[in-house]
């Protein structure tokens, strides 16, 4: 648990820095780890499995992702690799996933 702790703060160094180097695909990675660090320290069983589906249909158009905010206010970020995806990756889920809404 402790080495994980210390993850997150190098993971958010590395993407501080990515961002500043411009290197979008590093952030698309930093984010995704972030997420399966997250993951970790809950032990399992806090993402959705909509959201899983989701994110495994879009994966090859992707960086990375993570789901951020709960309480039922929570959203999925996807850093797409290509610009202006957004209307296809929403169909490909929509088609993809039974009951998934977006908004």
């Amino acid at each position: 648990m402790v080495q994980n702790v210390v993850g997150l703060r190098e993971n958010a160094e590395a993407c501080a820095q990515a961002l500043l180097d411009g290197d979008i695909e590093q952030v698309g990675k930093c984010i995704s780890t972030y997420w399966d660090q997250k993951k970790c320290m809950v032990g399992g069983g806090i993402e959705p499995a909509g959201c899983s589906r989701s994110l495994a249909l879009a994966k090859e158009d992707l960086y990375g992702s993570t789901l951020a905010g709960a309480g039922g206010g929570g959203f999925m970020l996807m850093l797409t690799r290509k610009p202006n995806v957004g209307a296809e990756l929403k169909e490909k889920i929509l088609r993809g996933v039974k009951g998934a809404q977006t908004f």
